[in-house]
């Protein structure tokens, strides 16, 4: 499990059990202008985030460090990255946490959309991605039905 910005408590602020168990409760704070974060950087440096407009206004992070890598079956990167200007440290995040899970991936160069042909249940499926962009596509298992999809042309 990924989770990405602050967790105070559930939907009435209450620090349930099963969030306490996940060990991602956290205190929060506004998210800067500029921010920071390992993620999409070169190793031991830092990347830096920008965070402009309505977002600012409204957005928050947790206080916790940032991890430098993902251990375990649940992940809490503290700043809402996929709120952020710059893509990349959500790219880096999402291809750690999908290494970390197994799952395989398929990278595409920069700058022209693309079509992933991955393997479902044994049959080939084409997965639009945008420009510079990433997709996440959940299947049933036993049924290859899409069960939900990120924005973007439909997956066939």
């Amino acid at each position: 499990m990924l989770i990405t910005g602050p967790v105070e408590g559930d939907s009435y602020w209450r620090a349930t059990p099963s969030l306490q168990a996940l060990g991602v409760l956290d205190d929060s704070r506004p998210v800067a202008l500029h921010e920071t974060t390992g993620w999409g950087a070169a190793p031991g440096q830092a990347q830096g985030l920008t965070f402009e407009n309505l977002a600012q206004q409204w957005l928050r992070r947790g206080t916790k460090v940032s991890p430098a890598a993902l251990n375990g079956n649940v992940w809490y990167e503290p700043l809402p990255l996929d709120f952020a200007c710059e893509t990349e440290p959500l790219d880096a995040l999402l291809a750690a946490a999908l290494k970390a899970a197994g799952v395989p991936t398929h990278p595409a160069g920069h700058g022209v959309g693309a079509r992933r042909r991955v393997v479902v249940e044994g049959r080939p499926v084409e997965i639009p991605v945008e420009a510079s962009r990433s997709r996440l596509v959940l299947f049933e298992r036993g049924t290859e039905k899409v069960l939900a999809a990120t924005p973007g042309e439909p997956v066939g």
